[in-house]
């Protein structure tokens, strides 16, 4: 699976597990935020197999095209 990329738009804590809801091509889904504990809302995150494996930066989106937010995209398909 390739990764993909979502914006942050609430964050909760479920059995001490900070958990975002994530808006992914105006879809929401939830994503733990176990290897990204400092993301805050309104942050960008990359996922990977339904968890946020780290935060993108405006710099780094612009320049990585492949993370095009669509699961399934990418240049390497």
């Amino acid at each position: 699976m390739n990764p993909f990329a979502g914006v942050i738009r609430a964050i909760t804590v479920e059995a001490g597990v900070p958990v975002a809801r994530v808006s992914v091509d105006g879809a929401l889904m939830r994503v733990p935020l176990v290897f990204v504990q400092d993301a805050a809302v309104g942050d960008t995150i990359l996922i990977s197999a339904g968890i946020a494996i780290s935060r993108l930066y405006d710099q780094q989106s612009q320049e990585n095209p492949d993370v095009s937010g669509h699961p399934g995209k990418g240049s390497g398909d």
